[in-house]
């Protein structure tokens, strides 16, 4: 079978390698504004106030929301992504964004020194309030299993594997 070929500088490439090679490129740069646009989840810091700092709309559990006894509580993505949009914290961060005050937790951590910090991360993950020890540091969540860590951003294995895919139509060029 002959596949049919694309004249380029230094030699001749295949339709295939060159479509699988522009299909990678495109992924990638994909994969990668993807990743980054959700790296922290987070709560609002109620401050004394009895009503939603997230907005009622942007509430994670009404079990949690900011009340006499409630001192923070979770936001969905909508808001944490803007608030913590200048967020740069391995672990835990708080930042002002709009006059308001939040703690934005960097999904890719889950260990905290301090167990207040890990219980706060599972109300803005929505699995708690909960946490529990591993070793000398906290998780959060009440088990191991209660909160969902597949949250993370996929910024690493997107990476990984697109220059994997740029490496294999790189090949097929070659071959």
């Amino acid at each position: 079978m002959m596949m049919k070929t694309r004249r380029a500088a230094g030699g001749l490439v295949s339709r295939r390698a060159f479509v699988t090679l522009a299909c990678a490129i495109a992924w990638m740069a994909c994969a990668v504004t993807h990743a980054s646009a959700a790296t922290y989840t987070c709560t609002a810091q109620c401050g004394g106030a009895t009503t939603s700092q997230c907005g009622s709309e942007n509430l994670l559990s009404a079990s949690t929301t900011c009340s006499a006894s409630a001192t923070y509580e979770g936001c969905t993505a909508t808001v944490c992504n803007a608030a913590c949009a200048s967020a740069t914290a391995d672990e835990v961060e708080q930042v002002t964004y709009q006059s308001k005050t939040y703690k934005c937790f960097n999904k890719e951590n889950s260990m905290h020194m301090m167990q207040a910090n890990a219980i706060e991360q599972s109300v803005s993950m929505n699995c708690g309030p909960g946490s529990h020890a591993m070793g000398a540091m906290y998780m959060a969540g009440a088990t191991h299993t209660a909160c969902d860590w597949s949250i993370s951003p996929a910024g690493a294995h997107a990476s990984a594997t697109a220059v994997f895919a740029v490496a294999a139509a790189g090949a097929l060029m070659l071959a």
